[in-house]
């Protein structure tokens, strides 16, 4: 149960010192809105993940989804794009409706004033080797 309790707790510090990074706004959209949750680039499922600003970025609900399931990625310059391969996996499902319009959002993130809370280049590197994108 403390367990639980500490976790809890340490999620909601992990939310709360992103989203102020982030001034509540989407990375990819820049929207606000109350919409925005706090993602972790190296997902909790890798032990090497830990609860640092430097390992999260603020994401609308879709974008963060999409950044979980390894659709989109961040590279080496800070930019969001697409997997080629998820992409092509949607192809063949056809389960492209709004892809165009998904993907006009992508680019340039949107980072922190203060570059101590811009995502770590090793959290990308190792998130991206985790969905098993090259970058």
């Amino acid at each position: 149960m403390l367990q639980t309790i500490s976790r809890v707790s340490r999620d909601a510090n992990f939310r709360e010192q992103v989203l102020c990074a982030y001034s509540h706004r989407c990375a990819v959209t820049r929207i606000q809105l109350r919409l925005v949750e706090a993602a972790h680039i190296l997902p909790v499922a890798d032990p090497r993940s830990v609860d640092d600003v430097r390992n999260g970025i603020a994401l609308s609900p879709t974008y963060h989804r999409a950044f979980d399931s390894g659709l989109i990625y961040i590279d080496n310059n800070y930019r969001m794009k697409i997997n080629s391969k998820k992409e092509e996996q949607l192809v063949k499902l056809n389960l492209t409706a709004g892809i165009k319009e998904f993907k006009s959002s992508l680019g340039k993130i949107h980072l922190p004033p203060d570059k101590r809370q811009w995502p770590h280049p090793s959290f990308i590197k190792k998130a991206n080797r985790f969905r098993g994108i090259a970058s």
